[in-house]
């Protein structure tokens, strides 16, 4: 399931909903996986914060200028495959 970028700008600023939350982890459950990489150094990289999946995963929420960030470094990293 890929969401289209026009859905961040109609998802309120303070968070998205957590259906997209839980889309977003999935496929950065997938990404990590597949690199052996930490929670951690994924949120390092692809959000500036080591603690990013962790406060994710813990109160499911995410400011939509944050998600499309992540997405926008997940599809990065996709079109480089």
């Amino acid at each position: 399931m890929s969401i289209k970028s026009d859905q961040w700008l109609k998802t309120p600023v303070q968070s998205c909903s957590e259906e997209l939350v839980a889309s977003l982890l999935t496929k950065i459950d997938a990404f990590i996986a597949s690199r052996s990489w930490t929670e951690g150094y994924f949120g390092k990289t692809a959000g500036g914060d080591v603690t990013l999946v962790k406060r994710m995963r813990e109160t499911g929420r995410v400011t939509a200028k944050k998600m499309a960030e992540i997405e926008h470094y997940l599809n990065t990293w996709e079109d480089a495959a």
